[in-house]
C-alpha cells in the first residue's frame, strides 16, 4: 500500500466510520423523500468542498483529469429530477456548509473523500433502485464511473503518492478529516 493511502486511511479512520454510520440507507432510502434528504445534506457539503478544490492549485494538475472528477452538476441535475432543492430548509441543513480556501495538499485530501465516496454511491445506487433511482433517473451523481471506477481510484492514489512527499501527507490528512467532518456535521442535523 501507498504512503498515501496509509496516512489517509490511518488518519482518517474514525471520522470516516462516523459518517458511515450517520448516513443511515434505511432512513434515507425507505421512500423518495428521504431519498431527497440525502441529495440535499450531500449537496450542502459536496457542491462548495468541489468549488473549494476547483480554486485551489490543484486545478493547474492535467494528469488528475479534475474536470472529469468534478460531480456538482451531477448533483444539481438529480436534485432537479426529484424536485427538490438547497432552498428547501425542512431538513435542517444550511444551504451551503462555509469551505475556506485550501492549500494543494488538503485539497488532494478533500479530493480523497470525494473520489472514495464514489464506492459507497454504487451501494446506494444500488438500494435506491426500489425507488425507481437510475444512473438516468436522479442517481447519476451515485453512480460512479461505472466500469472505470476501481481504475480512476488507482489513477488518483497513484498520483496523489507521487506528488505528495512523505512530510506534506499530514497535510492532506488534514484536507480529509475536515473534509469527513463537514459530512458529518450535515448528516447530524435533525430535520427542522
Amino acid at each position: 500500500m501507498s504512503d498515501f493511502l496509509t496516512v489517509m486511511r490511518s488518519r482518517t479512520s474514525e471520522v470516516h466510520s462516523q459518517v458511515e454510520r450517520e448516513i443511515s440507507l434505511e432512513k434515507h432510502l425507505s421512500d423518495l423523500s428521504g431519498y431527497r434528504d440525502l441529495l440535499l445534506r450531500f449537496a450542502s457539503v459536496w457542491i462548495p468542498v468541489e468549488a473549494s478544490i476547483k480554486a485551489s492549485e490543484l486545478r493547474n494538475c492535467e494528469t488528475i483529469q479534475l474536470d472529469r472528477r468534478m460531480r456538482s452538476d451531477d448533483l444539481r441535475r438529480d436534485l432537479n429530477t426529484v424536485k427538490t432543492s438547497l432552498a428547501d430548509r425542512t431538513t435542517g441543513v444550511c444551504e451551503y456548509v462555509p469551505v475556506p480556501e485550501m492549500t494543494l495538499e488538503e485539497a488532494i485530501g478533500a479530493l480523497y473523500v470525494l473520489e472514495g465516496s464514489r464506492f459507497g454511491g454504487s451501494v446506494i445506487l444500488r438500494e435506491a433502485g426500489h425507488l425507481g433511482i437510475t444512473p438516468a433517473w436522479g442517481g447519476k451523481f451515485f453512480s460512479g464511473y461505472g466500469n472505470e471506477t476501481a481504475a480512476m481510484w488507482k489513477q488518483f492514489t497513484k498520483w496523489a503518492d507521487s506528488v505528495l512527499a512523505v512530510d506534506r501527507l499530514d497535510s492532506a490528512a488534514e484536507g480529509a478529516d475536515r473534509c469527513f467532518s463537514y459530512f458529518l456535521g450535515q448528516f447530524q442535523k435533525t430535520p427542522a
